[in-house]
């Protein structure tokens, strides 16, 4: 896989786990830690 399209994946899952860390009320590490 290029960088390039890491890059874009690793940027759409971090706005993914934000998305998710304020529905659920926690932090993003805390998100990260279930799913990451």
């Amino acid at each position: 896989m290029s960088r390039t399209i890491s890059a874009r994946l690793s940027q759409t899952q971090t706005e993914t786990l934000d998305g998710l860390a304020r529905r659920k009320g926690v932090s993003r590490s805390q998100v990260i830690g279930v799913y990451g």
